[in-house]
């Protein structure tokens, strides 16, 4: 174009113009490529009457969305709404309402699930020779309830399902230290959940915990000679700096260390290739998936066997097939690659005012401020901000605490 707010006179490439009597200055003009978005579809799936929840929402890849309930009353004859399935059979991926999922690179169509109905009242008896002798069929509540009782953990919402289905999955409730241990049937936790029962009646559930060891155990054999303990590490520059003592304890642990000038530079930034370093020796992991090659992380990659791990274990994804290894990390990413190594259950909500639930991360960040690991600074927590040496180390103390 002939001028740069594009204004002037645009030309093609390859196309022509006469040359006038003044030199011709011709400005590169710049569009914003389209992001692709994706959508969410409710069926319903041979419902009789009602009407399927609208989602208008254009999804972006890696966004989270909120699974819609049964809004518009949706009703079939003889069945019972029982949730929905990315699949019409119902032998795709299963989700209840408010579940959440990331979307991916293709729509999604959820199809409503039903449930056979047990007969209604009026149609209950009473059979045998005698009403003591027989039998009364009643018609249980449309929908039960699964209570969760915590046992001294963050509290959960009770559930709701249909009569005479199944639950995979419950959510995994957090308490500080302890680790949990199961969902039993009975207070005296000795009958553990069956996730493949059927549910036809209202009941609640009891949280097991074990408790995390202490640093130091007490021992019921004789004293033994005190050992000395290890020298404290530090270094030259985090004097009276907020993260002093947590990167003491880290790097006497053997988790950090600095440069060989004795400093630490906390508030330098740190790459992705390192974050993979450090949480290979904060954590044990196990593999769960093949290896793939990143395109960017050949096998003599100072770094190759700690990125593998990651990768193995379905810690770390990377993007179109690449690392990045020494881009530096952002806070967001952080906050997936932590609650992904914990196992965290994705939060839809966050008091971070400057995490909007659009956020591709927003669920992360949610699991972590839960947990009591992401802390924000004055209610902000910068997801796109990269992270300090110091603010690694805060994050990596606080999740080794779970």
């Amino acid at each position: 174009n002939t001028q740069a707010d594009g204004q002037g006179t645009a030309y093609n490439a390859n196309e022509t113009f006469p040359m006038g009597t003044a030199d011709v200055i011709l400005y590169a003009q710049w569009t914003k490529p389209n992001t692709p978005t994706y959508t969410v579809t409710y069926h319903a799936n041979g419902a009789t009457s009602g009407t399927v929840p609208q989602d208008s929402t254009q999804y972006e890849e890696n966004k989270t969305v909120t699974v819609q309930g049964n809004s518009g009353q949706l009703v079939r004859t003889g069945y019972i709404f029982a949730g929905w399935n990315t699949q019409a059979d119902g032998k795709g991926i299963s989700y209840a309402a408010n579940a959440i999922f990331q979307m991916g690179k293709v729509d999604v169509i959820l199809y409503a699930q039903w449930a056979s109905n047990p007969s209604t009242p009026s149609e209950g008896n009473v059979t045998g020779p005698s009403a003591s002798e027989g039998t009364i069929q009643a018609n249980p509540s449309r929908f039960i309830q699964i209570s969760l009782e915590t046992n001294g953990g963050l509290s959960l919402k009770d559930i709701e399902i249909a009569y005479n289905t199944t639950v995979s999955d419950l959510p995994i409730p957090t308490r500080e230290g302890y680790r949990f241990a199961g969902w039993y049937q009975d207070k005296e936790l000795t009958k553990l959940w069956d996730k493949g029962m059927q549910v036809k009646e209202s009941f609640t559930l009891y949280a097991k915990w074990t408790a995390l060891p202490e640093e130091e155990a007490i021992d019921s054999q004789p004293p033994k000679t005190p050992q000395p303990l290890p020298p404290i590490v530090t270094f030259l520059d985090i004097e009276n700096h907020w993260a002093q003592e947590i990167i003491e304890a880290l790097a006497t642990q053997g988790i950090i260390t600095g440069y060989k000038d004795g400093t630490f530079r906390p508030n330098e930034t740190i790459s992705r290739q390192h974050v993979a370093v450090l949480l290979t020796r904060a954590f044990t992991f196990e593999p769960s998936r093949p290896t793939i090659a990143f395109t960017d992380v050949a096998p003599h990659h100072p770094y190759y066997h700690e990125i593998t791990i990651l990768q193995q274990a379905g810690i770390i994804d990377g993007v179109d097939g690449a690392f990045h290894p020494t881009d530096h990390l952002t806070r967001a990413q952080l906050a997936k690659i932590l609650a992904n190594t914990l196992q965290l259950q994705p939060q839809t909500t966050s008091s971070f005012t400057d995490v909007d639930s659009s956020h591709w991360s927003a669920g992360y960040i949610g699991a972590l401020e839960r947990a009591g690991i992401a802390l924000g600074d004055n209610g902000e927590f910068r997801p796109e901000a990269s992270v300090t040496r110091a603010q690694l180390a805060a994050f990596l103390y606080r999740a080794m605490q779970q």
